[in-house]
């Protein structure tokens, strides 16, 4: 990670990275309850300030066409993900979250109120410059925080 200058704290403990892709429109949705939202979208807005970046994030109830889309997801015990993260009495469980690929964005995934704003602050360290740096891991990790992002699919 640190020869591509990606900084992830808790770092998962298996990661791939692949492909940037570029994107020219970036789009939040879904869980418009969600209890960290505005503080969610003010980290992907902060972190394309941070860059100068053009792109403006924007807001939809749904997946909006031609964007790169970063998807707030419900839970889903029965789902292929949550599988990978081994139920364990820690108090941090509820923090742990996934990001996973889709054909056009990220879905971005968690236990709890708070692993959805630390799945966040992952995205935000994979926004680079003029796109967003799409990565991929290959299993969970021991700890209970997984990273799946997308490669350039």
């Amino acid at each position: 990670m640190q020869k591509n200058q990606i900084e992830l704290l808790p770092a998962p403990k298996f990661l791939e990275l692949g492909a940037a892709r570029p994107v020219q429109r970036l789009v939040l949705s879904g869980l418009p309850e969600a209890k960290y939202r505005a503080a969610i979208a003010e980290e992907l807005e902060s972190r394309l300030a941070e860059l100068n970046s053009p792109i403006k994030l924007e807001f939809a109830d749904r997946p909006a066409p031609g964007a790169f889309n970063l998807i707030l997801a419900a839970w889903d015990e029965k789902s292929a993900e949550a599988r990978k993260i081994p139920f364990n009495e820690d108090s941090r469980f509820e923090q742990a979250y996934t990001l996973t690929p889709t054909s056009n964005g990220i879905i971005l995934c968690s236990k709890g109120d708070l692993g959805l704003l630390y799945a966040a602050v992952t995205m935000r360290a994979l926004i680079a410059p003029g796109k967003t740096a799409c990565s991929c891991i290959r299993r969970p990790s021991r700890t209970g925080r997984t990273l799946r992002c997308a490669g350039s699919a």
